[in-house]
């Protein structure tokens, strides 16, 4: 029912009775023309959407979890990796400071202590 409808049966129901029992019949009838009104059939399908879009979510999910393990473990690799790295490094350090003189040793020392000092 358009709205220009709607009016004038609110308008003849005024005549009719009174201004109360028309706005009731008014809140009554819908705003909406009946066919553009959804059916039992049309809530169907939407559901029916919302079960495949729910199971699409829980697929995604999935695979974000199971990417975010991938992600954690190739991070631990790393870090395990960068750690046995720094340990070679300064196990081959000490073997050569072993086999140079005092001097060298020192500067090697010192040199060791600057780098330090800047990587913060």
């Amino acid at each position: 029912m358009s709205e220009a409808v709607r009016v004038r049966a609110c308008d003849w129901v005024r005549e009719q009775a009174d201004a109360t029992v028309a706005e009731y019949v008014m809140s009554r009838m819908s705003p909406v023309p009946a066919a553009e009104l959804a059916t039992k059939d049309d809530v169907r399908a939407v559901n029916e959407d919302w079960r495949v879009v729910k199971a699409d979510l829980g697929r995604v999910e999935g695979e974000v979890d199971a990417f975010a393990v991938r992600v954690d473990e190739k991070f631990d690799r790393l870090v395990e990796s960068r750690e046995a790295d720094r340990q070679d490094a300064g196990r081959r350090a000490w073997r050569i400071a072993l086999a140079l003189p005092v001097e060298v040793v020192v500067l090697f020392a010192v040199a060791a202590a600057i780098l330090e000092w800047l990587r913060g």
